[in-house]
């Protein structure tokens, strides 16, 4: 056995931050007893050197692992570099990087094989190739969508309520394509942030001194904690406020050090940060945490849009769903002026204040689809009344036995004299080829269909209400 002991060698030994496992080589470098292990691959695979009395070289590797190691040896024992699974004391296999050098001393050959843990890498590496595989999936899936909305929008221009419909079709399509736009870049940033983490990687395990680390994981602390919500002017305040704080304590690239503050969120003026932003390599230091938040804000992101493009998707495929049997059964109308409002967002967000007014009432026995066709054209209506600026209101409410539903804009209004001609076949206020007149007449067919009631109410300059009232327990009227 050889020894290993003397006091500088072994504190040396003892004192690398990698795997070091020293074994005995024969003059053909086929392994053969262990020898040694130093502290750091005591700590990481739970063998002492006492442990390895009796144990060779192939115990620390699966037979398939050490078929191939043994190849490697026997064609270059000086082998870089290479990727493999060892086994720690308990049996579990741990994923590292070998190096691997021979040594002669008295006549005997050893070799010393040193590792990197990557098992965090990896696992962060499957975490990344299963997002990118979910973006793919989702991403196909949208576009898929979105070409089944673009091959259909003719025959849905067909009917009144196609063409509302096909209307709705590229506001759903900007919907679904704005978050599938945020999944694209924020899986690019991500994997621009992986590759410079990791290119960054061996200078944070390994020359940064312990003030450095403490300071790198006291800003990502401080990073990882932060929720900030505020405007781009409040951002710009800020900025300037924590530059001042850097200028207090003579700290170089004042600017470029608030910037990066700004983006990871740390707002607060934590005098231990400015301690630390003294030191050489903080710039260094700053941008390896950047990228490593830059994966968490992203993967936030990605989940935020995939979030809404499926309640687009789910709003859609419960509007287009057709009952063919025509019969009528209990539906929450809430819910279905909620989808009409959720496919028209593209049209709300940019200028219409919408204000709900919602009571809890019962189901109604109605065919859902065409309920639906109301809330649609009413909404529609509204938007276009408004020109697309101004407060949608809508009210849901019960009077006696029915339930009765208000749309109210903020538009030009009515003119007087109108009357029941705005319910008329062809009837319209638009200009031409905005609309076809039947929208309205459609609507009231509906209704009057359900045993219910339309009518309005107006004013110029203040806009227009419509009612609808339906009964909660609707017979089918066997004319139909």
């Amino acid at each position: 056995m050889i020894d290993i002991n003397n006091v500088s060698i072994s504190a040396i030994f003892n004192d690398i931050k990698q795997i070091l496992i020293i074994y005995e080589l024969s003059d053909e470098n086929i392994p053969g007893e262990l020898i040694s292990i130093n502290s750091f691959g005591e700590e990481k695979l739970g063998y002492t050197t006492e442990d390895f009395y009796g144990h060779k070289f192939k115990d620390l590797f699966s037979d398939n692992i050490y078929d191939s190691i043994f190849e490697d040896l026997k064609n270059n024992p000086e082998f870089k570099d290479k990727e493999y699974t060892i086994l720690n004391k308990d049996g579990i296999f741990l994923d590292v990087t070998l190096n691997n050098s021979t040594y002669k001393i008295n006549d005997k050959y050893l070799g010393i094989l040193i590792g990197e843990d990557i098992s965090d890498r990896r696992k962060l590496e499957e975490e990344v190739r299963f997002l990118d595989d979910e973006v793919v999936n989702q991403k196909e899936n949208y576009e898929a969508l979105i070409d089944n909305l673009t091959q259909t929008q003719e025959q849905l221009l067909q009917t009144e309520k196609m063409a509302a419909l096909g209307q709705l079709i590229a506001g759903v399509a900007h919907e679904i394509n704005s978050p599938l736009g945020a999944i694209k870049a924020s899986n690019t940033n991500i994997n621009d942030s992986l590759k410079s983490a990791f290119e960054k990687f061996p200078q944070m395990i390994g020359d940064y001194s312990t003030e450095e680390k403490d300071a790198l994981l006291h800003i990502f602390k401080l990073a990882r904690e932060s929720t900030p919500q505020v405007s781009s002017r409040e951002k710009r305040a800020l900025k300037k406020e924590i530059k001042s704080h850097l200028d207090e304590f003579n700290v170089e690239n004042s600017a470029f050090i608030a910037d990066k503050f700004i983006y990871m969120g740390i707002l607060d003026n934590d005098d231990s940060i400015y301690k630390y932003a003294a030191l050489d390599r903080f710039t260094h230091i700053l941008d390896s945490v950047k990228d490593i938040i830059s994966i968490f804000k992203n993967t936030k992101t990605i989940s935020i849009a995939v979030e809404k493009a499926a309640k687009v998707t789910f709003a859609l495929k419960k509007f287009a769903h057709q009952d063919h049997s025509g019969e009528m059964s209990p539906t929450d109308i809430v819910d279905g002026i909620e989808t009409v409002l959720t496919l028209y967002n593209n049209q709300i967000k940019h200028g219409i204040n919408i204000i709900r007014d919602y009571v809890d009432v019962p189901m109604v026995t109605c065919n859902a689809d065409e309920i639906n066709q109301v809330w649609t054209n009413l909404i529609q209506n509204a938007l276009h009344a408004m020109g697309q600026k101004g407060d949608l209101t809508i009210s849901v409410r019960l009077e006696n036995d029915m339930l009765l539903v208000s749309v109210k804009d903020t538009g030009y209004g009515i003119e007087p004299g109108l009357g029941e001609k705005i319910f008329q076949p062809f009837f319209t206020t638009k200009k031409i080829g905005e609309g076809s007149g039947l929208g309205l007449d459609i609507v009231k067919k509906i209704i009057e269909k359900h045993n219910g009631e339309i009518y309005f109410e107006s004013e110029i300059n203040l806009g227009t209400t419509f009612f609808v009232k339906l009964p909660i327990n609707i017979k089918n009227d066997p004319n139909d």
